[in-house]
């Protein structure tokens, strides 16, 4: 995403600067900070953390297929975020800028694609 659309790199740097997290998709646990003006994602839970988010993998695929809103997977309790409201505001602003630019891709399409079959083999 970097080098193929900056701009919207930028908004997600912007977002989640300031806002280290701890992230766990169906047990696979990650961490994501921003050092500069780089995201850097690292395995395992390092850090200190401002937010995290816990969800499971058919929250995230219902998300990238559209099948369910971020609203209704917060209100079943599929994905759980803990955070201040000031890095709430921030993940909002990632995670818009992030889904933006993965909605036209055909590259994220496959990415979400591999996703997809590596969840199903699980």
């Amino acid at each position: 995403m970097r080098r193929r659309a900056p701009a919207r790199y930028a908004e997600v740097v912007a977002g989640l600067r300031g806002v280290p997290g701890r992230y766990s998709v169906g047990g696979e646990r990650f961490t994501v900070a921003v050092a500069g003006d780089r995201v850097s994602v690292r395995a395992g839970w390092r850090g200190p953390a401002r937010a995290v988010v816990e969800a499971t993998t058919g929250a995230v695929l219902a998300l990238v297929d559209g099948t369910e809103s971020f609203g209704q997977v917060l209100a079943d309790e599929s994905v759980v975020v803990r955070a201040d409201a000031d890095a709430l505001l921030g993940l909002a602003a990632a995670a818009g800028a992030f889904a933006a630019e993965a909605a036209g891709s055909t590259t994220y399409a496959t990415q979400f694609e591999e996703y997809r079959s590596w969840a199903a083999a699980r």
